[in-house]
């Protein structure tokens, strides 16, 4: 059968309510501090890649404006220095097409663009290529196409490239879209000639109200390469720059991913949450399962392309990122675990080296309840249970000491010694004054009667004599001495059977004695709940002190994060502010310091309700001494009934006493009997004088 836990004993109790304390302190603390960690490493991990990505976005918003201004300062030259064709004077021949003839003002025009546009790339390595692309005819009347374009490949022999054909860049997208908008574009990647991924930034160049050309300068996707963020601890960090319609441009971890949709790359749920995203042009994040079944965080924010929206991209794999708060999670829950062991451990012998003075204790109570008195308890300590241990050492000392005078006095009263008073030595103090004033008033009592019976019995003796010398005179009245001296017979039988009563008596009052012992135990037994509710009540103070324990390491703890506090913010200076959640640490800690104080006011009234319990086993135990003061009292009340027996003995002595004068009258009457009446006189002297024996061995 399974063991309530409150009939468990008090130490397996105190042990497991202890350890569930610990248990629950320590995974409170654990907790508090793995959630802070966690939040502080997700938002410190989120704010870290989050300041990358913004500042990737500048970096290459700054490589578009970098390339727009090249490619807007050469359409801005043309469109303020556009001269018609119809205005032109002189003829020279063309730098760019050597069989062509322009007039000096277009060859002016021709110088200024391949320089600047040589000289660009030069300055400026973010430019891969430059070109210039006009509408058929617009630059130059004897020429329908005029379009060339200048490439870093071929900065060391200054080689131009001239197209012949207008579809070979009319096709394009970095000149199509420009101009048929009209407006600033950011092309697509593309490979270029020399086999480079490449995009454009195109500027178209408006003269007269419509589109006459593009301008297009051209960055090569390793100058992204700039991007990517390079930490030793997160190898697997990922860069990436996608377009508005989310196809990749530059991919970090691969060149041919260049433009494929973010549908390729991630599953239907993770694409459509990015796709809602982009209608609030802000940063955001999430989690997704990526084609090499690991878990990676992503982080997006948007780059202004002119007239459209592109997005940078990081992207980190959870395991690399929070693999180390894993680790701390893991190495401080073993700790926990481990410190939970040791501290119930450490409970465990503690309780079991404090209340091992009540092991001693329980034993000796049970050799007293098995009728032992002699046993006794070490004390230890003067605590506590070292006081209960005294007090009860003291009870089983007091309880011995008058239940030893008791048997004494019984035995004297068997013996027939009715002068108990010398050895009535114990101070019965309280309630147990009862049972001696009992003890005294049964041997007055028990004296007074025998007292009398001596005297009674003396009284025959003379009168027997009498009886012998008158017998002579009683021959004359034998018939009716005869039967005078059948009452006599019967009153003596009588006397007799009261003697036997009184000794019955006396046996009873015996009884009544062991009664009282029994009662005595009770009271012992009492007395023992009484030590289980101040047991209960030292429980509930190592409760307290275990708490006030906590509170102190929670105090530590305090002081310690608030001297954190205050060293990082003189450090920090005005950037201090920022240890606010330090102070907020302090302010959590302050508020469980005051939840154990309550728990403390809470124990403290257990306590005060045990002490409570412990006056109602006194009072019980004071309930049971009024049981053997009842039993004293059924001792008094057969001492009643031997008077009223002796007395009754005293009335047959008295009606013996009665039927001898009748015996007296007949043997005056009858003579002749004298003879029979003379032995019936000696039976009667010798019955007289056997009785006076009996009395005798009493003394009183």
């Amino acid at each position: 059968m399974k063991t309530k836990f409150s009939d468990r004993k008090i130490q397996t109790k105190l042990t497991i309510t202890m350890s569930t304390i610990s248990t629950i302190i320590i995974v409170i603390i654990l907790s508090i501090f793995l959630i802070r960690d966690t939040t502080n490493t997700v938002n410190l991990l989120d704010s870290r890649f989050e300041t990358a990505l913004e500042l990737n976005a500048k970096l290459i918003e700054n490589k578009f404006y970098t390339a727009r201004s090249v490619a807007q300062n050469l359409a801005s030259y043309l469109e303020d220095h556009w001269i018609s064709n119809n205005d032109y004077s002189d003829m020279v021949t063309s730098s760019v097409y050597n069989n062509l003839l322009i007039p000096s003002e277009l060859a002016d025009t021709e110088s200024y663009l391949v320089n600047n546009m040589w000289g660009s790339i030069t300055e400026d390595s973010l430019v891969n290529a430059i070109g210039v692309y006009f509408e058929p005819y617009i630059f130059s009347s004897n020429k329908e196409i005029y379009a060339f374009d200048v490439s870093y490949s071929n900065l060391n022999n200054n080689q131009l490239k001239v197209y012949q054909n207008y579809n070979d860049y009319a096709l394009q997208e970095y000149y199509q879209v420009p101009k048929s908008s009209g407006e600033i574009f950011v092309s697509n990647t593309w490979v270029n000639a020399y086999g480079e991924h490449i995009l454009s930034v195109s500027v178209p160049v408006i003269i007269n109200g419509s589109v006459a050309g593009v301008v297009a300068a051209d960055i090569s996707l390793s100058a992204f390469d700039d991007t990517i963020l390079v930490d030793e601890n997160y190898p697997s960090i990922v860069s990436a720059v996608f377009n508005s319609k989310f196809e990749v441009i530059y991919d970090s971890s691969s060149a041919d991913k260049a433009g494929m949709s973010i549908s390729e790359l991630l599953s239907a749920s993770e694409s459509n949450f990015i796709f809602e995203q982009l209608k609030y042009g802000q940063t955001f994040s999430l989690e997704t399962d990526y084609i090499d079944n690991k878990v990676y965080t992503r982080y997006y924010t948007p780059v202004d392309a002119f007239n459209e929206t592109w997005w940078v991209h990081l992207g980190i794999d959870n395991d690399e990122a929070y693999g180390d708060l894993r680790l701390a999670i893991v190495v401080i829950s073993t700790l926990g675990v481990v410190a939970l062991i040791i501290s119930t451990l450490v409970i465990s012998r503690i309780i079991k080296h404090m209340l091992a003075p009540l092991s001693d204790l329980s034993q000796v109570a049970s050799n007293i309840s098995a009728g032992n008195l002699s046993a006794q308890s070490n004390i230890v300590n003067n605590d506590d249970i070292g006081q209960i241990i005294q007090q009860f050492n003291f009870m089983s000392a007091f309880l011995k000491q008058i239940i030893s005078e008791i048997d004494l006095v019984l035995t004297e009263i068997a013996k027939g010694n009715l002068i108990i008073e010398s050895n009535v030595k114990s101070n019965y103090a309280g309630d147990f004054s009862v049972i001696k004033t009992s003890l005294l008033s049964i041997s007055t009592q028990l004296r007074q009667t025998l007292s009398q019976i001596n005297l009674s019995s003396t009284e025959v003796s003379s009168q027997s004599e009498e009886i012998a010398n008158s017998a002579m005179s009683l021959a004359e009245s034998c018939n009716s001495q005869t039967d005078i001296l059948s009452d006599f017979v019967l009153t003596t039988e009588n006397m007799v059977a009261a003697v036997s009563e009184v000794n019955l008596k006396i046996s009873e009052t015996t009884s009544t004695g062991e009664e009282a012992k029994e009662i005595a135990i009770q009271g012992e037994q009492a007395m023992n709940e009484m030590l289980i509710a101040m047991s209960k009540i030292a429980e509930s103070s190592r409760t307290i002190s275990s708490i006030l324990s906590i509170i102190q390491d929670i105090s530590t703890q305090t002081n310690l994060l608030a001297l954190n506090a205050s060293i990082e913010a003189a450090r920090a200076g005005e950037a201090g502010k920022g240890f606010s959640v330090v102070a907020n640490e302090i302010r959590d800690l302050a508020t469980r310091s005051s939840d154990t104080t309550k728990q403390i006011e809470d124990i403290i009234n257990t306590s005060l309700t045990d002490v409570a319990k412990g006056q109602d086993i006194v009072n019980e135990t004071a309930k049971h001494l009024v049981d053997v003061s009842s039993a004293i009292g059924k001792s008094v009340s057969l001492s009643s009934e031997l008077l009223q027996m002796s007395q009754s003995q005293k009335q047959s002595i008295d009606l013996l006493a009665t039927n001898i004068m009748d015996i007296s009258d007949g043997v005056t009457s009858n003579a002749a009997a004298a003879e029979a009446n003379t032995a019936v006189s000696q039976e009667l002297s010798a019955q007289a004088q056997h009785l006076e024996r009996l009395v005798q061995q009493f003394k009183f």
